[in-house]
Formats: C-alpha cells, structure tokens, sequence
C-alpha cells in the first residue's frame, strides 16, 4: 500500500523544482506532495526547520508518517527517533524493523561517512 502511496506522489502530473516551490503553495494536498519529493534533502540542511515544516506545514498525517520514514532511511537509520513520530502503527514497525536491521542502511552510513558521496564497496 506504501509503494502504491508514493508512486502517486511521485508520478503526479506537477513537478516541483525546489524547496522553495513548497514554501509557496497553499497548504493542503499540492504542498503535501511537494515536500514529499524535497523534504529528505532540505531536512539534511536544516533538520530543525525539516521537522517544524513535518508538523506544521503537511496536512496529510500519511505524507507526514512517510516523510518520517523516508527521513529514517535516509538521513539517521542508526535511531528510532523518528519513528516515534510515525502515527500509523504499521508504519512505525516498518521503521523500527529499518533501525533495528543495520545491513539494510549499510550505504546510508558509509555516504556519511565520505561526506555525502558514495563510497565504494569493499571488495
């Protein structure tokens, strides 16, 4: 039901070029949709301000338990943090079952740790 979730929000008919293109919808489903493709990277910039817009600013609690998980994945995989955030309870286990699997952020972590590029796979 998820991948199905964010098929729909990435595939709508509108695109959005940046943050900025967020911060300037009206709240409601557009704006929601618009975080949804540019959140993950603005909240690795500023995670104070990545949290307020999650709470304040999305008005869909699905795209919020999304952006949580996806924030998880992507920015800190190692905590569960976020996932106490999630509202749906089979969200929130789909990402303790993330923090608690480490193999399952290997890269996340080693892209950390080589300042945001790719490292390579050991051989």
């Amino acid at each position: 039901m998820w991948m199905i979730f964010f098929v729909l929000l990435c595939c709508g008919g509108t695109s959005w070029s940046s943050a900025e293109d967020c911060r300037n919808l009206p709240r409601g489903e557009d704006k929601d949709n618009c975080w949804s493709v540019h959140l993950v990277d603005f909240f690795q910039q500023d995670r104070r301000e990545g949290m307020r817009i999650i709470h304040e600013d999305i008005s869909s609690s699905r795209v919020q338990d999304f952006l949580w998980l996806e924030v998880t994945r992507e920015i800190d995989p190692t905590t569960i943090k976020y996932c106490k955030e999630i509202k749906d309870s089979a969200v929130a286990e789909r990402c303790r079952v993330l923090v608690s699997r480490p193999h399952l952020h290997r890269d996340v972590l080693r892209k950390k740790e080589a300042g945001g590029v790719p490292a390579s796979k050991p051989q």
